[in-house]
């Protein structure tokens, strides 16, 4: 019997989850992003193309939001929390009315959740956590079912931030082979996949928790990108990497690799964290339990031989290894709905929402390793405590820098 793919357009809400092949929010996330009555941003772009709230969902969809050989990278003309270039400073507006409340945050959450909370199913409980078996240790956070929630709407944040694209290389309307580099649950490979039927796009991860029900041009493959590739002799159009912060030891090694497996022409593109949070206004104290989290978690991932903020540095490792035409794009992403820009404010939403959901599992991957004491679970659960309240104080406005950065390999 022959593969069926149901694009979303074509399902009720109560499908979100079956047509993404497992019950989670990622579908119904993705969706209401991409096709709901509100549109993921308002945005003109240097061509003139705008998503409006009054385009059908197939109108908005063949508006201009993916990259293409005539509109390269992105659109940031009403958005101002994307900086043209890495080295053009900016700065988010804080929304006072929010930050002089006592309370800790809730309507303002609450309001973004709910697009994606009624899709949540109630799934077996299994004591404790699930890590990777593959390569054990690789990779510090979970694989189960709780994590991929939060990768999920760790996609619907990113594709937000980017003002609704996938990616940002100008790699043409026909790519022939894609590879997704660490594909987590697949979501931005399907979607990809479902955008380019003429692409065969390959992912892989540490683990097999992919979905089975994906486009007919879509496979997914257990690999551990450190390894030798081995794709040399069937070169891809598209490379797409990202979120492998605090989870490669050797990036210089990687941009190689994939300067190898790109065609003559073709395109490759990093999209990453510099994952330690900081404040422009001072606002985050620095014995504050959410500047501890980051700077032991953190630290202690880095202590083990892994980057935690890669981002700022891959337009370097990019020009290392071969690359041209580069291009670096910073994104500022806000920790919680405190920035007074609208699209902003969404974009801090989702990210507390990803944070709060990863939490547990980031102190469990990293500080029962930490030197030169592991920390004790009961210690951890007194700690995640306090990181949490912090996480719920608007007075505390902090921020991440984000990265999208994309090259060519020479033609010669």
């Amino acid at each position: 019997m022959a593969a069926c793919w149901i694009r979303a357009g074509m399902l009720p809400t109560n499908y979100y989850g079956y047509a993404n092949g497992r019950s989670t929010p990622a579908f119904k996330f993705s969706f209401y992003l991409r096709h709901g009555t509100e549109p993921a941003i308002t945005n003109t772009t240097d061509k003139g193309y705008t998503l409006r709230s009054d385009l059908s969902p197939d109108m908005a969809k063949n508006d201009s939001t993916r990259g293409s050989d005539s509109e390269p990278g992105p659109s940031s003309a009403t958005v101002d929390f994307i900086a043209d270039s890495a080295s053009n400073p900016l700065a988010l507006e804080i929304d006072w009315s929010t930050t002089d409340n006592d309370s800790a945050y809730g309507d303002e959450v609450s309001t973004y959740t709910c697009s994606i909370t009624s899709s949540v199913m109630d799934f077996p409980e299994i004591e404790g956590r699930r890590y990777h078996a593959y390569r054990q240790g690789r990779y510090a956070l979970p694989n189960d079912e709780e994590e991929n929630e939060r990768l999920d709407i760790h996609h619907a944040l990113i594709y937000t931030a980017m003002g609704g694209r996938l990616f940002y290389a100008p790699i043409g309307q026909s790519p022939q082979r894609v590879l997704d580099i660490a594909t987590g649950t697949g979501i931005w490979a399907m979607d990809f996949a479902d955008e380019f039927p003429s692409a065969q796009v390959l992912g892989n991860d540490l683990s097999p928790t992919q979905p089975t029900l994906v486009p007919p041009n879509l496979e997914f493959i257990v690999d551990d990108v450190e390894d030798e590739w081995g794709y040399e002799h069937q070169p891809f159009d598209f490379i797409h990497a990202r979120f492998l912060a605090g989870a490669i030891r050797d990036w210089p090694k990687l941009m190689r690799q994939a300067l190898e497996c790109t065609k003559p022409g073709g395109w490759v593109e990093f999209q990453d964290w510099d994952t330690f949070l900081y404040s422009a206004d001072n606002s985050m104290p620095p014995d504050s339990a959410i500047n501890r989290f980051h700077q032991m978690s953190g630290g202690a991932r880095e202590a083990m031989g892994y980057s935690m903020c890669p981002g700022r540095h891959l337009q370097r490792w990019m020009t290392d290894a071969g690359f041209i035409n580069i291009s670096c794009t910073k994104i500022l992403l806000p920790l919680g709905p405190w920035a007074k820009n609208r699209q902003a404010k969404k974009i801090g939403a989702y990210n507390l929402l990803q944070m709060q959901q990863g939490l547990e599992g980031i102190l469990l991957g990293t500080l029962p390793h930490a030197k030169p004491r592991p920390w004790s679970n009961d210690e951890i659960m007194v700690f995640l405590a306090d990181i949490r309240k912090d996480f719920q104080n608007p007075k505390i406005h902090g921020q991440y820098d984000f990265y999208v950065v994309y090259g060519q390999r020479p033609m010669a």
